[in-house]
């Protein structure tokens, strides 16, 4: 019964942040971080060298520096440029769809991450199969994490042998 109240309310908050934020600000923030940290790493050293010859920074914070310089950018320019798609969504009337794509990919997000939780939970003796007969979002919650971990094996197979021998690390 815990678990059913606890599905539910995480798919409203989905639902109310998917309306409120849309699809396309859910996906260009989602991968504004990955590009973010990418770019970060990638172009630190040379934003180090460049602070390093033009100002008293210690040395030793220059890479630190640089790094969050670059990430900030990023993300505000990414930031801005969803602000710009997510204005012509409105203004060619699309407004209703990225809402309602909106609101299906946060669903997606949060029904995945609590499917995790529990998958791990179950892992961990936590929870057990009988506790959990008389839910109703159990055997949904239960079947979902092993499948979208099959499915990302597909695209990236390292990822299924990091799950398939994850343990109890407290037995």
């Amino acid at each position: 019964m815990w678990l059913d109240i606890l599905t539910g309310t995480i798919l409203i908050i989905a639902l109310l942040q998917g309306y409120r934020n849309g699809f396309i600000k859910a996906v260009i923030s989602f991968f504004s971080l990955m590009i973010g940290l990418v770019l970060a790493f990638q172009f630190a050293g040379w934003v180090a060298n460049f602070l390093k010859e033009h100002t008293k920074i210690a040395s030793h914070w220059l890479p630190f520096i640089s790094f969050l310089i670059i990430l900030v950018l990023v993300l505000i320019i990414l930031k801005f440029i969803s602000g710009l798609l997510q204005q012509t969504a409105e203004w060619l009337l699309l407004g209703w769809l990225n809402k309602l794509l909106g609101i299906i990919l946060y669903g997606f997000i949060y029904f995945t991450m609590l499917s995790a939780v529990v998958y791990f939970l179950q892992v961990l003796g936590v929870v057990q199969s009988a506790e959990m007969k008389d839910t109703y979002t159990y055997n949904y919650l239960q079947k979902w994490w092993p499948y979208c971990i099959e499915k990302a094996a597909l695209w990236i197979p390292s990822i299924k042998s990091t799950f398939t021998t994850f343990s109890n690390p407290f037995k």
